[in-house]
């Protein structure tokens, strides 16, 4: 299966770590390298879609929209995508996908007490956390006509996927970092957000990601 890995380059430490986890799992993986936050791109998108979040956060939403575009282009039915700061349980390594899904998390997210498994599907209450998930094209698809920049990219698909967010936790975060970054939750306006997802107007990746 296609795997993706979000990595910012200046994090050295996390991809020689995930070196050598995939070499153990028997993974080949494509490093999404580019577009960080010091490109002028990141900016632009900002600019373009008035984004409240960081460009840390942004840069990492910009990669994901790369690789479900690049899912399109190449014709990829389905694959993972993961961050540079996951963590692999021994459960991922018997995970099978189930039928009938297009988009999973497969990562335990900001779910705190949730147990590793892969036994049993999940419907994820909590949007947070988007360390780990598994996608299929016609999801990627759906996904890059209907954006909004108002969160970070785990707030966003869990959105667009409400209420049918789902999951399968076998990995999770080496380290919990808040997943919005210049953006205040204190009043959960993240979960107005989510429950009203359909109502807001839409961004076309195939649109914004073009510079004047």
């Amino acid at each position: 299966m296609k795997t993706f890995v979000i990595h910012y380059p200046k994090l050295v430490e996390r991809k020689a770590r995930l070196v050598k986890e995939f070499e153990r799992l028997g993974m080949e993986v494509e490093w999404v390298e580019h577009w960080n936050k010091e490109d002028p791109f990141i900016q632009h998108i900002k600019d373009v879609t008035k984004s409240r979040i960081g460009l840390g956060h942004l840069s990492a939403f910009v990669k994901r929209l790369w690789c479900y575009q690049k899912m399109i282009d190449e014709d990829i039915d389905e694959a993972f995508i993961f961050e540079d700061d996951v963590v692999f349980s021994p459960e991922f390594e018997t995970l099978k996908i189930p039928e009938g899904f297009d988009y999973l998390r497969i990562g335990i997210g900001v779910s705190d007490g949730t147990q590793f498994t892969n036994a049993k599907i999940f419907l994820v209450g909590n949007p947070g956390g988007g360390e780990a998930v598994w996608v299929t094209k016609t999801f990627a698809s759906r996904f890059l006509e209907n954006l909004r920049f108002d969160y970070s990219h785990d707030i966003v698909e869990g959105a667009f996927m409400f209420p049918k967010l789902y999951g399968i936790p076998v990995c999770c975060q080496y380290g919990f970092e808040s997943s919005c970054e210049g953006a205040d939750q204190s009043d959960k306006k993240w979960l107005v957000f989510t429950q009203n997802y359909e109502c807001f107007e839409k961004y076309k990746w195939s649109e914004i990601r073009l510079i004047p």
